[in-house]
């Protein structure tokens, strides 16, 4: 692996699972290819952000529908008042309950069952050389956890396309990191300070921005708010600046609707999968109006 990765492995006791001699052999595959092939045997994916040099590896899935699950196990903690939509599909799956695994090459078979069960309804089973006691195990848990009822959540946010937020949509620390997929989960409590740090800062180059300018505090909070979700040079660029140095307050408001776009993408198209962003602008623009 290139010195230059770092792997981030969350699959696996890495010191418990140890592959035999030549149970691998791959040819025409790039190296995260061949990566795929040996997580994937473990029940596991990976996981890359952009522009960030680390591989982490983790379980397909962190808990299972039989397992007891606490509020520190999950990944991100989203508050519903950033949630602008959501909906939940569902998707029936036979309850499977037992799977047998096997490796050829070495002999070894093993039948995974979800505790409690007599595992009368299997899986197809499956052959790989990358197989030992310690991954049938995990492979064997992540195959099982997609039995009977599967629920998808799906939720609309008002985020930026690419931009990954924390907290109340930071994206940067209060010390200027920017935020990564992979950090920790905060509290609610950091996640206002934070938002309260973030606000306070772009507050004075916003009120610059302004001079010259009187609105009320309706008009101001809004356009603030704005600027908070879309950055301080995308207002200073906008056609609502110019609108309001020119006393065209109306036009302002209405130039709120333009700010529609996500990655190339009309939020304005429910099924673009970022209306959240559209229903927060029409949001902004009601309020602006009442003020007129």
């Amino acid at each position: 692996m290139n010195s230059l990765i770092q792997l981030n492995w969350q699959l696996i006791d890495e010191l418990s699972w140890i592959l035999p001699i030549n149970s691998l052999s791959y040819s025409n595959l790039t190296p995260i290819a061949a990566i795929k092939l040996i997580v994937e045997s473990a029940g596991g994916f990976i996981y890359s952000e952009k522009n960030s040099n680390t591989l982490t590896i983790k379980p397909k899935y962190k808990k299972t529908f039989w397992d007891s699950i606490a509020i520190a196990d999950y990944d991100r903690l989203i508050p519903m008042s950033l949630t602008k939509d959501q909906s939940t599909d569902y998707e029936l799956y036979p309850d499977y309950n037992g799977i047998t695994l096997s490796n050829d090459q070495t002999g070894l078979t093993g039948q995974v069952k979800r505790t409690g069960t007599s595992a009368d309804t299997l899986l197809d089973t499956v052959n790989s050389p990358l197989f030992t006691v310690e991954s049938m195990g995990a492979y064997g848990k992540a195959q099982l956890a997609k039995a009977s009822m599967v629920e998808t959540h799906s939720l609309v946010m008002p985020i930026t396309g690419g931009v990954v937020t924390q907290g109340i949509g930071s994206t940067v620390k209060p010390n200027g990191q920017p935020i990564k997929m992979t950090d920790p989960v905060i509290t609610r409590k950091t996640a206002q300070e934070w938002a309260k740090a973030h606000v306070s800062k772009d507050e004075v180059a916003f009120r610059k921005s302004l001079q010259g300018v009187r609105l009320s505090q309706v008009e101001y909070d809004t356009y603030l708010d704005f600027t908070y979700n879309f950055g301080q040079p995308n207002w200073n660029g906008s056609s609502m600046l110019r609108n309001l140095k020119a006393g065209q307050y109306k036009q302002a408001c209405d130039s709120l609707l333009k700010w529609k776009y996500v990655a190339k993408r009309d939020c304005s198209v429910r099924s673009n999968n970022c209306y959240g962003v559209w229903t927060r602008q029409v949001e902004r623009h009601t309020k602006c109006m009442g003020a007129q």
